[in-house]
């Protein structure tokens, strides 16, 4: 497999800085699961693109990678007699890059409720 390094800017869905894309049109996504937590890869499709993990292999096609990623989870909205309601609302939960990688947690990118803003205020 041969891999080509991208030299786009930071922040073009996928198209960041050092993003690795294979011969057969494969890129790493600056996202993670939202089953697993793992890497999200997406190729062209006629759909859109086709986003897949790299690790349980959940899949999806669609436009953006929220179709698969964390970035896309939902919670069904809360009644107040507590049952939960048919209506899902956004979780709130954002991939973004890790800022504090070290050997024991190497990932470059995770997701947490809040994304970047929380990691920053840390």
């Amino acid at each position: 497999m041969t891999v080509k390094i991208s030299e786009s800017a930071p922040g073009t869905n996928g198209q960041e800085q050092g993003s690795a894309r294979t011969r057969d049109g494969w890129r790493l996504e600056p996202h993670c699961c939202r089953a697993c937590f793992a890497r999200i890869v997406s190729r062209p499709d006629d759909a859109g693109r086709l986003y897949q993990c790299t690790n349980c292999g959940a899949q999806a096609a669609g436009h953006k990678p929220d179709v698969v990623c964390a970035c896309g989870t939902k919670l069904r909205r809360h009644r107040g007699d507590g049952r939960s309601a048919a209506q899902l609302v956004d979780a709130g939960i954002r991939c973004h890059q890790n800022k504090r990688v070290s050997p024991e947690f190497p990932a470059l990118f995770v997701a947490s409720y809040g994304g970047a803003q929380a990691a920053d205020d840390e």
